[in-house]
């Protein structure tokens, strides 16, 4: 049986060796092989991702991830896929994962994609989407712009936020790219992905939101075994919404059968077909190749062994083709056509000659930049298998010693990662050495540090096998464990970072260098900052006292000390002082990089009114030296700050100011998604307390859809604005839904000081007051709680709780067993403690005013001053609800008539807030008292309580049913006339049961009695 001839180019229409193109001729000493023409199947997985392709394109940003065993068609169908979505108007961008040595490069498919991107746009519109994100991203691709210079900002990767912030810079890239036209970015081979790709497409798949982009990853299912770094990738990724998993299966027997007539151009009879099925098993690839062997009469391609059936098209090539093709299967999946011919030494003409081979029998392909890649990377494996050890170390050391000769040559990802791979893949020890060292400084660079981070792991791992170590790497061993533990810390692994400074403290010993010794308990201290207090400032402590008393180090072991202190402490003497310490010491030292932390933390210590300015201007201070100096994590941390300070000082408007300004900064340095999210809290947070609660709604929901990061405090600001304006009811269902979502296992820290109290507010507005005491108990354990912002909320709620207590014991005439007076003159004594910030004092005027109801006096001009202190403080919600607790004071003062402007008032703020709970405490209150008060239509409250407890508190009372009936009538304002209507008995009847409900109440009024229903909650 004779086959066709077949000429096909590969890659774009002429794709070109030595300027001519490909199919040019076509070598006749031997049949040419077989390759599927057209597309065969997979009609099913083409339809899911066009409606994947669809669904982005209106906006809902998906991601297909394409699993299957090698050669089963991944590439195929997501091309198929890519080419109907281009011609549909979308633009696609391809990428890569290039394996070398059984590692992945840093960032290869990202640079592979920014490379197709580069190359179809024009220069003036690449530089409008580029922006100023142009430098940093030619750390992935070195080709947009020169790499960044000596002085040049974050250069030695060093900052802890480089990788984040180069993750939002390629999402910002992409999202205006998407803007644009719908955007397909096509990932292949995530199984050889490096690390810190991985990182990205975990953030981009939690942050891309609204844009018109698809995702499209291949994977080799086979591969992923349970240690391999893809597979929690993949079961993290399952989770989210936007994700779509598109198994590929081995083709049945009708689609084989399709493959061939297509390859052979008639239908194959049934003996061929069973013996392709029964020797490829329905891999598309395998297809091909099996076809081949049995149509080439070379009978050992049907051996069981698959290694004999991938090198059999290799074996029928000439000898010199078949050494060109193992240089190849050594120097990685994709090699350049320059590199390739230093490393193999042939002339240009005997090259062209046996990569024309190649390329016309299928085994390789070109693309349109002239790089080299097999045709199907399982024919690589087996070559690259195949060959002898000490063939595979000689030719790994030929690509190291090219590239190092000539780095131009690399065709993709980091040259020294390159380098310190093909190094270590042929077991030159003391080269590798070396190279590693550079692969992990270029990698910091590049913030590619998990890449960093496995680079100098191996470097530690082959230091005792390499003569004189410390002449080769350049430091000695605890310089690379200091290196090591930085790399850790910066690439989020604290762990390790913890473990290897521990073993730099124990390798310096007691008698070590002092200042080594110092800048590793430094180290250790600030990864450990926020997990064991004791270690970390243990650590510091030693170090203070190792370093002299003046000197850069100095300077940094105070800041750091002040941090950690205060990080437990708050605003403690000690604190203030140490932070003072470090400014003068890196003041004196010369050192302006090392004043930005210990001015932000004396800029957070403020304890009354008059440090507020000063306050104010250290952060100032220290925003704009980090600015100046390209620190802009540590510029924004400043900002936060700096917004909060403002918002206790009682200018609301100030914070909302520098929170919008400082977000615009972090989206334009690409910080929008980690510290932007904590400015995003703070604006939120400010323009709830302003009442302007739709806007802050909007920055909440927007930040939660783009970040996790303070996801907390953003989700904590939303029930707290969900209480004010939906109700108790529907702040649980927030609390559970936020604890369900973070699977938080809430534990002691600054917001648990919060999350306690909107526990114990939501519990009180439920009724269940000895839970709601609890709550509050548990927050005031946390330490430095009286300090903080929400520490006087917690107070607030606190005592309003106790307030709640104590009427119910004096409403159900019960004797207070001292709990509530013990409680009482505790809180009281803290209110006395709060600081005479304008935030402080309102909460502080609100609290005492919340004393004279637990204490049965009310005070109407407790009241009004706490209302006239929200007033002051631009905070219209609790302002309302002090105007309501006046009104309320003032009927129980029989000023009735007094209390109309009040609830007016507070009505008003009540409706422009939309604050639904409140507006029906207001009509309540003015249902009973029979006021007239204009007020929005509010819904009606379910009554009663599933747990009958309405109906013990009435029996407790000693109320009969049919004085329930009537104290239901009379909590809603009705006349002795209207309650004889109601229930159909006389008026002397009605008057009876209310002067006996009285009675048995202990009150004299009926508004009185109304009061204690509706606080016992009778109805």
């Amino acid at each position: 049986m004779t086959t066709r001839d077949q000429r096909v180019t590969i890659g774009s229409e002429r794709a070109a060796l030595g300027g001519r193109p490909l199919s040019a001729f076509t070598l006749r000493s031997m049949p040419a092989p077989f390759v599927t023409p057209e597309m065969v199947g997979r009609t099913k997985e083409l339809a899911r991702l066009a409606a994947a392709q669809e669904r982005s394109a209106s906006g809902d940003p998906a991601v297909v991830l394409v699993g299957g065993e090698a050669g089963v068609g991944k590439t195929r169908l997501v091309h198929e896929a890519a080419a109907r979505a281009a011609a549909d108007g979308a633009r696609v961008l391809t990428g890569s994962s290039v394996e070398l040595a059984g590692e992945g490069l840093p960032f290869a498919p990202l640079a592979d994609a920014l490379r197709d991107l580069v190359r179809t746009t024009e220069a003036q519109h690449l530089d409008a989407l580029l922006g100023t994100a142009r430098r940093d991203l030619s750390r992935v691709l070195f080709e947009l712009a020169p790499a960044p210079g000596p002085n040049d900002r974050h250069d030695d990767g060093s900052d802890a936020v480089g990788t984040g912030r180069l993750f939002e810079l390629l999402l910002g890239l992409l999202e205006r790219l998407a803007d644009e036209r719908p955007l397909v970015l096509v990932i292949e081979d995530l199984h050889w992905a490096d690390r810190s790709t991985l990182d990205f497409l975990s953030f981009l798949v939690r942050s891309v939101r609204g844009s018109r982009f698809l995702l499209v990853a291949t994977y080799r299912a086979d591969e992923i075994d349970r240690r391999h770094a893809l597979r929690p990738l993949l079961a993290e990724l399952e989770r989210h919404r936007i994700v779509e998993h598109l198994p590929l299966e081995r083709f049945g027997r009708d689609d084989v059968a399709a493959q061939l007539a297509s390859m052979l151009g008639h239908a194959a009879e049934g003996q061929l077909l069973d013996d392709v099925i029964e020797r490829s098993g329905g891999n598309a690839f395998l297809v091909e190749e099996v076809i081949g062997v049995i149509q080439s009469g070379d009978r050992r391609g049907l051996s069981p062994h698959l290694r004999d059936v991938l090198l059999a098209r290799v074996e029928r090539l000439s000898e010199p083709t078949q050494r060109v093709l193992q240089l190849l299967a050594v120097g990685g999946r994709r090699v350049s056509h320059r590199l390739i011919t230093v490393v193999s030494g042939l002339d240009e003409a005997e090259l062209e000659a046996r990569l024309r081979e190649a390329v016309e029998q299928h085994v390789l392909a070109v693309d349109d930049a002239g790089a080299f890649a097999f045709r199907h990377a399982l024919v690589e494996d087996a070559i690259y298998d195949d060959l002898l050890p000490g063939t595979r170390a000689r030719v790994h050391t030929a690509y190291a010693d090219t590239l190092v000769a000539d780095p131009s040559l690399a065709d993709a990802g980091s040259v020294a990662s390159a380098i310190a791979l093909h190094r270590f893949a042929a077991h030159d020890l003391p080269r590798a050495l070396d190279a590693a060292m550079l692969a992990t400084r270029e990698a910091r660079q590049a913030y590619a540090v998990a890449d960093a981070a496995a680079h100098v792991s191996r470097a530690l791992e082959i230091w005792d096998a390499v003569p004189d170590a410390a002449a080769v790497a350049g430091t000695d061993h605890v310089g690379l464990l200091e290196l090591a533990s930085d790399v850790e810390a910066t690439a989020g692994y604290l762990d390790r970072a913890v473990k290897l400074a521990t073993e730099t403290i124990e390798e310096l010993g007691s008698e070590g260098d002092a200042i080594r010794r110092a800048l590793a308990l430094e180290r250790r201290a600030r990864v450990l900052r926020e997990r064991d207090r004791e270690t970390a400032l243990g650590d510091l402590e030693t170090a203070q006292r190792l370093v002299p008393d003046a000197g850069p180090v100095r300077a940094q072991v105070l800041g750091t000390l002040a941090s950690v202190m205060q990080y437990w402490e708050g605003a403690t003497d000690r604190v203030i002082a140490v932070a003072h310490d470090a400014v003068d010491a890196a003041r004196a030292a010369g050192e302006p990089q090392l004043l930005v932390i210990p001015l932000i933390t004396l800029g957070t210590t403020p304890r009354t009114l008059a440090d507020m300015e000063q306050a104010i201007a250290w952060l100032q201070e220290a925003a704009a030296l980090a600015e100046s100096l390209g620190e802009y994590d540590s510029a924004l941390r400043a900002a936060v700050n700096l917004a909060h300070v403002f918002e206790v000082a009682g200018n609301g408007a100030a914070a909302v100011d520098i929170a919008r300004r400082g977000l615009e900064q972090a989206r334009e340095v690409g910080l929008l998604r980690s510290r932007g999210s904590y400015l995003a809290a703070n604006l939120a947070e400010s323009l709830t307390w302003l009442g302007q609660w739709d806007e802050a709604e909007r920055v909440m929901q927007d930040a939660l859809a783009r970040t996790d990061v303070s996801e907390i405090w953003l989700r904590l600001n939303l029930v707290e604005l969900v209480l004010a304006r939906d109700g108790a009811e529907a702040a649980a269902e927030q609390i559970t839904a936020m604890r369900a979502l973070l699977g938080l296992d809430w534990q002691p820290s600054q917001e648990y000081v919060q999350i306690c109290a909107l526990r114990a507010e939501v519990a009180r507005l439920f009724g269940r007051l000895d839970e709601a005491r609890a709550f509050a108990r548990e927050g005031f354990t946390i330490e430095n709680c009286e300090g903080t912002r929400y520490g006087w909320e917690l107070l607030r709620v606190a005592v309003r709780v106790e307030a709640d207590l104590a009427q119910q014991a004096r409403d159900e005439r019960r004797v207070d067993d001292g709990t509530s007076a013990q409680q009482i003159d505790a809180l009281r004594a803290m209110i006395a403690r709060l600081p005479d910030f304008p935030a402080a004092v309102a909460e502080g005027h609100l609290a005492t005013a919340e004393l004279t109801r637990a204490v049965g006096t009310p005070e109407p001009s407790a009241w009004q001053t706490a209302a006239d202190a929200w007033l002051e403080t631009h905070q219209p919600f609790p302002q309302a609800y002090s105007l309501f607790r006046l009104g309320e004071a003032l009927v129980e003062s029989d000023r009735a008539p007094d209390a109309v402007a009040a609830l007016k008032e507070a009505a008003t703020i009540a409706d422009a807030l939309g604050a639904t709970p409140l507006q029906e405490e207001i009509a309540a209150l003015s249902k009973r008292a029979r006021l007239v008060v204009t007020i929005a239509p509010a819904a009606d409250s379910e009554g009663g309580d599933a747990d009958g407890s309405a109906a013990n508190a009435a029996e407790r009372l000693g109320l009969t049913p049919r004085e329930s009936e009537v104290l239901r009538l009379v909590a809603e304002g009705r006349s002795n006339g209207e309650i004889a209507d109601a229930l159909f008995i006389s008026r002397k009847t009605a008057s009876v049961h209310v002067s006996n409900i009285l009675a048995k109440l202990g009150v004299a009024r009926r508004t009185d009695a109304a009061a204690i229903a509706h606080r016992l909650r009778l109805f």
